[in-house]
């Protein structure tokens, strides 16, 4: 975990929010209308009508595409300008084979890695972090090598906290 995170307090303004559902499904994905870059990586965009996993959820990112690249990497084409912002991230495990997987969660300077196993239903992680610098939101794939089940991310959201 990246120094200095917090958990956040209730509270804040909505300005970023991506649960997925606004794209079409689908294998090997590099590109998402403008929100994310996959740069040289691809994810596959999965859920209802798709490999399915988690019914019940809409659509998700599998951050190990299917494409052959060794992991899923998902920038945010939006820069965040410097202030106080609470990060949430809905993460679960692969469902597909037993091992464990992670993603490094990236804003500003600061990150955290988050771990699941195979059959972890989607949960939230969220920290408070300060920016000094306009920045975007990045996840990057991880886990032990590749085998195109990676960690499910089901929504993205970023609140900017009052100054405090």
């Amino acid at each position: 975990m990246g120094a200095g995170l917090v958990p956040c307090a209730e509270g804040g303004a909505r300005v970023f929010h991506d649960d997925f559902d606004g794209y079409a499904l689908g294998l090997s994905k590099t590109a998402f209308g403008g929100t994310w870059s996959t740069g040289d990586t691809n994810v596959d965009v999965i859920g209802t009508g798709l490999w399915d996993l988690m019914p019940g959820n809409g659509a998700y990112i599998d951050m190990e595409g299917s494409g052959g690249n060794p992991v899923g990497h998902l920038t945010t084409q939006t820069l965040f300008q410097p202030g106080t912002y609470c990060l949430r991230v809905w993460v679960a495990g692969n469902h597909r084979n037993g091992e464990p997987d992670t993603v490094e969660i990236q804003l500003g300077s600061d990150w955290w890695i988050v771990n699941r196993l195979r059959d972890d239903p989607f949960e939230v992680e969220e920290m408070r972090v300060t920016l000094a610098w306009p920045s975007t939101i990045e996840l990057i794939a991880g886990g032990i090598g590749w085998n195109e089940a990676g960690l499910l991310v089901g929504e993205v959201e970023l609140l900017a906290l009052p100054s405090s």
